[in-house]
C-alpha cells in the first residue's frame, strides 16, 4: 500500500503540504502558473485506488492564503509505503471549489484522471504539522 495505515489518526487533522514545480502548476483554464505558498489542510479522509491506500481528501481552512476554504484531492506518486513522519512522498495536488467525491478508476495509471475541473493542480508533498 503506498500510504501506510499510520496517516489514518491524521483524519481532522492538519497536515502541512509543501508545494513544488515538479512537472508544473496549472489553472482552471489549464494554464501555467507559479506553485502556491505552503499552506496547511485538515484531512477529511482517505481513499483507496485499485485495493491500495493512494490518497486522501480535505479542506484548506487558512485565512488570507489563495486555497482558503478550497478542497484538496492528494494522489500519491510513487509504488512505496510513505507516511506524513518518516517517510513523506510527492503527491499530484488539486484544489478544488467543492467537496470531491473519492475518484474512481477511468483505466488511467493516475486516480486523479477521473477530475475534470479545478481551480489549481500541481505538486507537493504533505507532512505532520510541526
Amino acid at each position: 500500500m503506498p500510504l501506510d495505515a499510520s496517516v489514518t489518526r491524521f483524519i481532522g487533522r492538519r497536515v502541512r503540504v509543501v508545494t513544488v514545480v515538479g512537472h508544473g502548476w496549472i489553472d482552471k483554464d489549464h494554464s501555467p502558473v507559479a506553485p502556491l505558498p505552503e499552506f496547511f489542510v485538515t484531512v477529511a479522509r482517505f481513499w483507496s485506488f485499485r485495493d491500495e491506500r493512494r490518497g486522501g481528501i480535505g479542506q484548506v481552512l487558512q485565512p488570507g492564503h489563495p486555497a482558503d476554504e478550497l478542497w484538496l484531492v492528494f494522489s500519491v506518486r510513487s509504488q512505496s509505503l510513505h507516511d506524513f513522519d518518516t517517510n513523506p512522498c510527492a503527491y499530484n495536488l488539486i484544489l478544488m471549489n467543492r467537496e470531491p467525491d473519492d475518484p474512481v478508476d477511468t483505466g488511467s495509471p493516475w486516480a486523479h484522471a477521473c477530475y475534470t475541473t479545478w481551480t489549481w493542480a500541481g505538486f507537493g508533498s504533505l507532512r505532520a504539522e510541526v
